[in-house]
């Protein structure tokens, strides 16, 4: 219960937060779409999470399937990070 307390809270603040960094950074006119691919982005994981983990359970177990995508995660981050590098770097700011 309390961790679920924690969790709930937790995505609360941070939801709140990326979406007014996303209001502060995004052109006006592109609030609406920028907001919308927000949301878009916080239930994508929880609706892909079945089809991601089911196949990896089955494969080699639940163990194996937690592994496989605590690796992903790392690489993931580090892809992003060097994305957002390059855009900075050549000055995009949402392309």
């Amino acid at each position: 219960m309390f961790a679920a307390l924690v969790t709930g809270l937790g995505m609360g603040v941070v939801e709140a937060s990326i979406a007014s960094e996303i209001m502060l950074r995004a052109p006006e006119p592109l609030h609406d779409r920028a907001l919308g691919l927000n949301v878009a982005a916080l239930f994508l994981g929880p609706f892909l999470d079945p089809w991601i983990v089911a196949p990896l359970a089955a494969k080699g177990g639940i163990l194996f399937a937690i592994t496989v995508i605590g690796v992903a995660y790392p690489g993931a981050s580090v892809g992003f990070i060097v994305l957002a590098v390059q855009r900075r770097s050549s000055g995009a700011i949402l392309s």
